[in-house]
């Protein structure tokens, strides 16, 4: 199968994958939002973000530096998976200790401190099956690992649902995440088992401390990266009430949903950026920029419709009780932005083995939102959080940018913006005035003009025809 058509098809199985645990995950969490009210959803919220830091012991980027180097090399897919799994039991002993320590010095009720630590140990579990489904990343198989996320989501939402209509608590949700992601790693280990490999584990001393070496970039990069999506959040919850925490982090959850679009575009790139980096430079940077121009097409209209819809949008889903949220969305919207155009050049330094720069430029943007909420959250509430998560994202752009250029690689980010910009400008009057119509018959018809106006000003060159002739040609086979 030729790299087009690998791409094209891993793309094809991320996005039903993709779609289908994010309408999964949305449809239960807004459920959960309706059911615990607007301060329980904020306990909630906290639990999963505070729990979300102890990740850098149980991942430790092991994950990233598996999907790259058997990307490049598949005969060490024995050597490196049995490996990782060995060294992440003592890694998730550590990770539980210092979840357990941690628990000591926050003055939560009784409650969320018991599901901080099931969701600890739920943690743990995910970890291992992320480690084993990376594998299917790295040999492109995309539609392995996309089945195995599908069925592994639909028994979390089963299983959440069960609690929500029966006996609705903390702990019990809780303990329904646990549950899934337990029978989860079952699954995935018995395909993985039957499709890949024999997993045996394996206690390489030498190896363990190369790769821990080698994974410490790809690991504090990930423990910046939780920073900057759950220290609003968290602290938040310290500075202000658990009901203040719900608002905000349900105007999250709609751009969480959003992130689908970049993720899909980024988790089939990766591994082919990283072969591309050993084997063709022109062709790495002609699909860097491509993916590039891709998102930008796709974010600008989602921020410039989502800023005008934010009211609407939030009515919608979560109903009056959480009328507060709309201010926060119309803030929070514009990482559909940032974070879009972030997502290709995060796994391009990456891919091209500049994990310590990607590092840094993580550490300086996680540091830049502790200070900005510090400074924020205490006069503006919520609406302050908002601000210092868009000056993370914008700061993680011009030092990735600059990392990026200086590597040979342009950009050219305005030459990409000017045509979907025109587009959605002409598609955000027409939403300006029709705004009063049904939001399931606006958004469709928004879009279409959206891609019209995009059409007329040719936007679409031979490159984009020629996918979309080839996505027809497999219809017909």
């Amino acid at each position: 199968m030729s790299t087009s058509r690998t791409i094209l098809k891993n793309s094809v199985w991320l996005l039903i994958a993709n779609v289908s645990v994010r309408f999964i995950s949305a449809f239960v969490i807004v459920l959960l939002a309706r059911k615990l009210g607007v301060a329980g959803f904020g306990q909630y919220s906290f639990a999963v973000s505070f729990v979300g830091f102890f990740a850098l012991f149980t991942s430790f980027g092991f994950n990233s530096l598996l999907i790259r180097n058997i990307a490049k090399d598949r005969s060490l897919t024995s050597k490196y998976i049995n490996n990782i799994l060995s060294i992440k039991i003592i890694f998730s002993v550590l990770a539980m200790i210092a979840l357990a320590i941690s628990c000591f010095f926050i003055n939560k009720p009784e409650m969320v401190i018991i599901a901080i630590y099931i969701l600890g140990i739920e943690l743990v579990v995910a970890s291992f099956t992320e480690s084993m489904r990376s594998i299917f990343q790295a040999y492109e198989k995309m539609e392995y690992d996309s089945i195995l996320r599908i069925i592994s989501k639909i028994i979390w939402a089963v299983l959440v649902l069960l609690v929500i209509y029966n006996n609705l608590t903390l702990v019990n949700i809780t303990l329904a995440t646990l549950v899934s992601a337990s029978l989860g790693l079952i699954i995935t280990y018995i395909v993985v088992r039957k499709n890949i490999l024999k997993i045996k584990l394996e206690a390489d001393y030498k190896f363990w401390k190369k790769l821990v070496l080698a994974a410490l970039p790809f690991a504090l990069t990930s423990l910046f990266s939780m920073i900057n999506f759950r220290i609003d959040q968290v602290m938040l919850s310290f500075m202000t009430t658990d009901a203040i925490v719900g608002a905000y982090s349900a105007a999250y959850k709609i751009i969480d949903v959003l992130a689908i679009l970049p993720g899909i575009l980024v988790t089939a790139l990766y591994p082919v950026f990283s072969k591309y980096h050993a084997t063709d430079t022109r062709l790495l940077k002609k699909t860097f920029n491509l993916s590039l121009r891709y998102v930008i097409t796709l974010s600008i209209p989602i921020v410039i419709g989502g800023f005008l819809l934010s009211g609407p949008l939030i009515n919608l889903v979560y109903g009056p009780e959480y009328a507060d949220s709309a201010m926060v969305l119309k803030i929070l919207i514009f990482i559909s932005l940032f974070g879009f155009i972030n997502s290709p050049l995060f796994v391009l330094l990456n891919s091209i083995d500049k994990q310590k720069i990607t590092m840094i430029n993580t550490a300086f943007t996680a540091l830049a939102n502790i200070v900005m909420n510090a400074i924020l959250i205490p006069k503006y509430g919520i609406i302050g959080a908002a601000f210092a998560t868009i000056v993370s994202e914008i700061t993680f752009l011009i030092l990735s940018a600059y990392q990026i250029r200086k590597s040979g690689i342009e950009l050219n980010l305005l030459s990409k913006a000017y045509k979907p910009l025109i587009s959605s400008i002409v598609m955000g009057v027409f939403v300006w005035y029709f705004i009063s119509w049904n939001i399931f018959i606006l958004i469709p018809v928004a879009a279409l003009i959206y891609f019209i106006v995009l059409y007329l000003l040719k936007e679409f060159d031979k490159e984009d025809i020629d996918i979309v002739k080839e996505i027809l040609k497999k219809r017909k086979k």
